[in-house]
């Protein structure tokens, strides 16, 4: 099993000389509601000249040090939707939901040194079924798992981290097998991944300073690394190194 530094190393190996197209990929994904993240993130703000450091669980605040520890849904529950704002909502959930599946693939040909192209974004729109009903299983559990307390939604939403990959894979399966599957490759590896998550934080820290523009190179080489994760758990061989 490698460790944080070397699946970065792997990384950023994969990302050489290819910064422009996953850049790009990051940025189409990113529109397209694709890039979430699948456990707990750090990150760095500046609101009015002063540094907030804030701990998320995909789109959900857990703790900010302006306001100390946040109830989960409160920010979901609180205030109406126009009904645009719903459709949008929807709409942007369903393509992120196949978008995100096409990006593993990117990133997994890309730790492979396949050289990937765009059409990995299009390549899984004829399992679209499958996509959202994956997304929206996953979403519910952790949603479901995140009332007891925060620690079993983070729980949770680690052990479901590796759905896109699987189904970048496998297509054909349903959202309950590669759920599943995700539960299997995740036990004893939970605590690695939240480990590969924090070594980022010292980036994150330097991406502050930047306004987020940072992030524009941090998003793909943290997708890079995750996908090394993952081949790493399934006993995959690289070609990068």
């Amino acid at each position: 099993m490698r460790t944080s530094s070397e699946l970065r190393r792997i990384a950023l190996n994969a990302l050489r000389s290819k910064w422009v197209m996953a850049i790009i990929m990051c940025i189409i994904v990113s529109f397209l509601g694709g890039v979430n993240s699948e456990g707990i993130e750090f990150k760095i703000n500046f609101e009015a000249n002063h540094p907030n450091f804030g701990v998320y669980l995909g789109d959900h605040t857990i703790y900010s040090s302006h306001h100390g520890f946040i109830p989960e849904g409160l920010g979901i529950i609180a205030g109406g939707f126009a009904v645009l704002a719903i459709f949008y909502a929807i709409l942007r959930f369903m393509l992120g939901s196949i978008a995100g599946v096409g990006y593993a693939r990117f990133n997994l040909d890309l730790v492979n040194n396949a050289n990937p192209g765009y059409e990995s974004l299009l390549r899984y729109f004829p399992y679209w079924k499958s996509a959202i009903c994956t997304a929206v299983a996953k979403a519910l559990r952790i949603f479901l798992w995140t009332l007891l307390f925060v620690i079993p939604g983070i729980v949770a939403s680690y052990s479901y981290a590796m759905t896109n990959y699987i189904l970048a894979e496998t297509p054909n399966i349903s959202a309950s097998e590669a759920i599943e599957i995700s539960k299997v490759l995740m036990e004893g590896n939970k605590w690695r991944l939240f480990c590969l998550h924090l070594s980022f934080i010292g980036w994150d820290i330097l991406c502050a300073f930047t306004l987020g523009i940072g992030n524009l190179w941090l998003v793909p080489y943290k997708q890079a690394a995750e996908a090394a994760f993952y081949m790493d758990i399934t006993t995959k061989n690289y070609t990068v190194f």
